[in-house]
């Protein structure tokens, strides 16, 4: 059966799924061409024509025209080639294609110096997990920026599914990423007990934090309902591989069985991960010798070795100890909590920032415009009308200006991120951090039993409580400050609402009231003395910070220069310790300051028990106006609360990557080498996207033989072709078997294309008397002397590809039909 292909497609190693006929394919993209940025709404025409008007300006006036190629550090200035595509086919009755996605490279930071650059990524490898779910992508990354190359191998774990990218790991190499190869094997998962586990179980599990905009519809009036924040939580930048949650090493969720992956790279390293996602220690092999093929069963993994003069196999058991299987599950738990924390952060501080935050902005303006308008101290022109009941002409504006729906949406949004912020402390981030406590905690207990744990990276786990301690006391110190603030926005709101209906009965004649309403008087004294805006709320969540613009120079002849201002506002900073500058230039007031700075006693490292307690129990609501108030967190710190989290997070990725590390370095075992063979069967079988005059340190094409492995009754097989023979070598012992390809009377036909292996059987594609047509052949391990199997005349093939249950795909010589036989 022939399967015509949209675009020209590759065949890798490894390509078949072992458990569903699913074959992937790599395919080349047409190199997009650059778009013409312009304003949405022209023409292509118009934005040419904006273009070049453009560039007369920027001739006329002697500067660099932005809108020529390679101007700037935009995306025009690196040079890119056609863009790589994965394309996933079921190979059944009927074939279809399942899905595909387009292989993306991994953004990364540059120079503002580089103006240009070239971009070449390459598909190294393929390999399907055990069970079939998962597949999982080597792909290699080379950049240039003017004399400077950097090489990145980027690893991608997919979903079977549907496409989903499901892990992304980066590491940066020296070497040039010209070749790897996968291998999936599943492991035997030892049993191990953990108290912290099983103390888990019996909590309730936390539900994931969800945002504001997912509650309700939005108010017609509201902030968030007009201008909804696009950003993405933390935790929908881990399968990308950025962001701090990604640092943190994590099982797989949702597998049946545990598996290891195996990964050689150019430059004789082999790396290894956990159930494909949590990176061991890597193991150096000579580093004169290229890694030709790799296969392992549950316990040793062999690997194929060349230098310039020989081969020689090596053997590497495979580090898979107890305390590495606890440390990977109790980094997969702490990620998870750690996960609740960040996300719950985050939607908190952007509840703050989008809903409370621009709500009080608003209430300050209007109050510094009737300010402005009428040259008199508003708060003062309030707390008379609370207490007399007498409103003055600024009070008497606003009360009339603003309506009744006006305050009901901003009272609205106020309220409900208020709620939203509690909501997330007090059932996210404080049950996180308990159970953050009990993780730490065994983590401790680990470090403390060197005979089993003998890793030096764990005696770093006592500052990771401290800090989820902290993260804990602030938390629960942020929702106390959240419930006073909505309390007193409540009392605000009945206020307004009162006084609102009182002065329009004033104006009427009216002595009765309509509405009998309530209020804590002093409760909005103190919120008007002290602000609408909170500064503890700002300091524990975080205010958005604006870059300074300098004021326009007046160029009239009256005003040609710029007025000094009567008086400069000191800013607020929310810290214990003295001011790093003098408040003002006065003498007096410079030696009073500096005075006080010598008798002020020094904030401890770590806080003191009345510390503590002043940071649970305040004896007032409100502690004075803003410009004086300090926010109740601890003494010397003055960290948001996200900060805090990603800190934690960060530290906390940093012990368990450096353990884990330490606790998987196998030594390899070499065997004797031998020579190396001639006329093998090379070819590059990457597939390389590489711009056009590309700069030699960049590869485009590498050559190399081929090899293919198996486990065939429990012994490590691998297979290379010459011109007309296959060879497979067994390990242990070293055993060597060939097998010759029928040959006919042309010395060029019956030359070796392509061969395939799988547990029970070996297939080769070779040509025949016929120019245009190919000869697949089956042979047998164990007895490759007997007789070929049927061969299978075919008009055209250059690769094939081989289920293990016999099922066979050969990839037609323009790359654009496959036949599946």
């Amino acid at each position: 059966m022939q399967v015509p292909l949209p675009r020209e497609a590759h065949i890798l190693t490894s390509a078949c799924n072992p458990c569903m006929d699913l074959l992937a394919l790599v395919s080349h993209d047409e190199a997009p061409a650059p778009a013409a940025s312009g304003p949405p709404g022209l023409t292509p025409a118009q934005i040419a024509m904006r273009q070049r008007m453009l560039a007369m300006q920027a001739r006329r006036m002697g500067v660099a025209n932005p809108m020529a190629p390679g101007a700037g550090r935009d995306a025009s200035s690196l040079r890119r080639g056609s863009s790589l595509r994965m394309v996933v086919w079921r190979m059944s009755d009927t074939p279809s294609r399942v899905w595909d996605v387009v292989l993306e490279p991994v953004p990364t930071a540059s120079s503002d110096e580089r103006r240009s650059g070239w971009e070449s990524m390459s598909v190294l490898s393929l390999v399907w997990s055990p069970d079939g779910e998962r597949l999982a992508v080597r792909l290699g990354v080379s950049q240039t920026w003017d004399t400077t190359t950097t090489h990145t191998h980027v690893l991608r774990v997919f979903s079977v599914y549907d496409g989903t990218l499901l892990y992304t790991h980066t590491s940066p190499t020296t070497t040039s990423p010209w070749h790897a190869t996968l291998y999936w094997v599943p492991v035997p998962e030892p049993t191990v007990p953990s108290q912290a586990a099983s103390m888990l179980r019996h909590l309730q599990p936390l539900d994931a934090p969800t945002d504001l905009s997912d509650d309700k519809p939005g108010w017609v009036g509201s902030v968030h309902a007009r201008s909804r924040p696009t950003a993405p939580p933390p935790s929908a930048n881990v399968p990308k591989g950025t962001g701090v949650l990604a640092q943190l090493p994590s099982l797989a969720s949702g597998t049946s069985h545990a598996s290891l992956l195996l990964c050689a790279d150019a430059g004789g390293q082999l790396s290894f991960w956990l159930d494909g996602t949590v990176p061991i220690g890597p193991v150096s092999l000579p580093t004169n010798a290229e890694i030709l093929s790799i296969v392992s069963d549950c316990h040793t993994a062999s690997v194929l070795l060349q230098d310039e003069q020989t081969w020689q196999s090596a053997h590497i058991p495979l580090p898979l100890s107890t305390p590495l299987w606890h440390i990977a599950k109790l980094s997969t738990d702490l990620r998870t909590y750690l996960t609740h924390i960040l996300d719950a952060t985050f939607y908190a501080a952007r509840a703050w920032i989008s809903m409370v935050r621009p709500r009080a902005v608003e209430w300050q303006a209007h109050w510094d415009d009737l300010a402005k308008r009428h040259g008199v101290d508003i708060v003062l022109e309030w707390m008379a009308l609370i207490m007399t009941g007498r409103a003055s002409p600024a009070c008497e504006q606003l009360l009339a200006q603003l309506t009744e729906g006006t305050t009901l949406a901003m009272e609205t949004d106020a309220k409900r991120g208020l709620k939203h912020i509690r909501r997330l402390m007090a059932t996210h981030v404080v049950p996180a951090c308990e159970r953050l406590l009990i993780l730490l905690t065994e983590l401790q207990g680990c470090a403390q039993w060197r005979a089993s744990y003998p890793m030096a990276a764990l005696d770093d786990v006592v500052p990771l409580l401290r800090q989820t301690q902290t993260c804990h006391a602030v938390a629960m110190a942020l929702q106390e400050d959240v419930e006073r603030e909505w309390l007193a926005l409540d009392e605000y709101y009945q206020w307004w609402r009162m006084e609102q209906d009182r002065q329009e009965r004033r104006k009427l004649g009216e002595d009765v009231p309509r509405v009998l309403t309530y209020h804590d008087t002093l409760t909005v004294l103190e919120y008007v003395q002290r602000g609408f805006l909170s500064p503890s709320l700002d300091a524990m969540l975080g205010a958005p910070t604006t870059p300074a613009h300098a004021p326009d120079a007046d160029t009239s002849d009256d005003s040609h220069a710029l007025t000094a201002p009567l008086w400069t506002t000191p800013a607020v900073v929310y810290e214990t310790a003295a001011p790093s500058k003098p408040p003002t230039k006065v003498a007096s007031a410079l030696a009073s300051a500096l005075a006080w700075v010598d008798q002020a006693p020094r904030a401890p490292a770590t806080a003191t028990t009345a510390q503590w307690q002043g940071v649970f129990h305040v004896p007032t609501l409100f502690a004075g106006p803003a410009h004086t108030y300090a926010p109740r967190t601890l003494p010397g710190d003055a960290q948001t609360l996200v900060t805090r989290a990603e800190k934690l997070c960060t530290d906390t990725a940093r012990v368990l990557v450096s353990a884990l590390h330490q606790a998987g370095s196998p030594a390899p075992t070499l065997h004797t080498a031998w020579e190396r063979p001639t006329s093998v069967l090379c070819r590059d079988e990457a597939v390389r996207s590489v711009p056009a005059e590309a700069p030699a340190t960049i590869p485009t094409h590498v050559p190399r033989p081929v090899v293919r492995a198996v486990v065939h009754h429990e012994q490590h097989v691998h297979t290379y072709a010459t011109h007309d023979t296959l060879v497979t070598l067994s390990l242990p012992p070293l055993t060597t078997a060939s097998a010759d390809v029928p040959r006919e009377t042309h010395p060029a036909h019956g030359e070796v294309l392509d061969f395939a292996v799988t547990p029970h059987d070996l297939h080769v594609l070779s040509t025949t008397s016929h120019s245009t047509q190919l000869r697949s052949v089956a042979w047998s391990h164990t007895d490759t002397k007997g007789p070929p199997a049927k061969p299978v005349d075919l008009q055209d093939g250059t690769l094939l590809a081989v289920f293990q249950h016999g099922l066979r795909v050969v990839a037609h010589r323009d790359r654009r039909a496959l036949t599946v036989l």
